[in-house]
């Protein structure tokens, strides 16, 4: 299917309003038509690349095939575990946290087009704004507190986005034709299939990410290669919180389904996951789970994409 040559004023793939990217086969676009491999090594079993580039958005995404992969933990946080095994199906997921670079494409589309269709339909039912039609944020110039100082220190655009609010995100996806990953696509891309609690493996070593404070602000998505998971996803941990599309549920590893899980159908807050600069180096593990409601938005959280591969 030929690509057309964008303007730069339209979506950079049409979504649709039930969850559903708009792009899946079945819509009129085969998967292989919304990805340009970048490898010439293939899943075993599915025979899809390992690593792409979405023409969507340019966001670089590596695959994680379908199967089982050990989730939760039970030495940690009561709502970490009880660690067990779940199956996923496969999907590709974003190398790294959505850019500044990246970001200013979605935000640059909003402000020129006011299109807002692929906000969150109900955003103004629990935003603290009220607003119907939000533009999202860049840069924390919405969020109040905003000086030149904080956009030095965060505004550079290999630097994750920050101070986005969940609604910023999932608009994002909608926007790209992907979604937010579930918690449990964020966890396995995390950890692989081992139950490691690190993406690098099971021993603490603070060189691989930016947490504790010791930097000071967010690095660029790239700064840490060593940080890499099993399946070559980067800056899972430290830097930013990263969105889920998933409500939280203290819960939910308890009561929560043993493929694809995704979290409950009601309540405000919204999963993020794998900790962040300034917080303590508790916080940046493969299992531990937090949440913010869908409104807030600060320096400390950005969010990644997902394309699932449906059957």
């Amino acid at each position: 299917m030929a690509i057309t040559t964008k303007t730069g004023l339209e979506p950079a793939l049409t979504g649709t309003r039930d969850g559903r990217s708009g792009q899946e086969p079945g819509f009129g676009r085969g998967l292989l038509d919304l990805l340009e491999p970048l490898t010439d090594q293939l899943d075993s079993t599915s025979g899809l690349p390992l690593w792409v580039r979405h023409r969507g958005d340019g966001a670089e995404m590596r695959l994680v095939p379908a199967g089982p992969f050990v989730r939760g933990c039970d030495g940690g946080e009561p709502d970490e575990a009880p660690a067990r095994e779940i199956y996923l199906d496969g999907y590709y997921i974003d190398i790294y946290p959505v850019s500044n670079a990246r970001y200013r494409q979605f935000h640059e589309f909003v402000l020129a087009t006011n299109d807002h269709s692929r906000c969150y339909p109900a955003e103004h039912l629990s935003s603290v704004t009220r607003e119907l039609n939000h533009c999202p944020r860049l840069w924390a110039k919405g969020v109040r507190g905003f000086n030149e100082d904080r956009l030095r220190r965060f505004g550079d655009p290999q630097q994750p986005v920050v101070t986005v609010t969940w609604y910023d995100a999932f608009s994002y996806c909608a926007w790209s034709g992907k979604l937010l990953p579930t918690e449990a696509q964020w966890e396995k891309a995390a950890r692989g299939s081992d139950g490691r609690r690190f993406p690098w493996g099971n021993a603490w070593e603070p060189e691989r990410l930016n947490a504790g404070l010791d930097i000071g602000a967010t690095t660029a998505v790239d700064a840490f290669p060593q940080g890499r998971s099993p399946f070559g996803v980067m800056d899972l941990l430290g830097n930013v919180w990263e969105w889920c599309g998933d409500r939280y549920d203290r819960r939910g590893y308890v009561n929560g389904s043993n493929r694809n899980p995704v979290g409950p159908t009601e309540g405000l807050d919204r999963v993020c996951r794998g900790g962040a600069w300034n917080y303590i180096s508790q916080y940046a593990t493969a299992t531990c789970r937090h949440a913010f409601g869908p409104s807030e938005a600060y320096e400390f959280v950005g969010f990644r994409t997902v394309l699932p591969i449906l059957a």
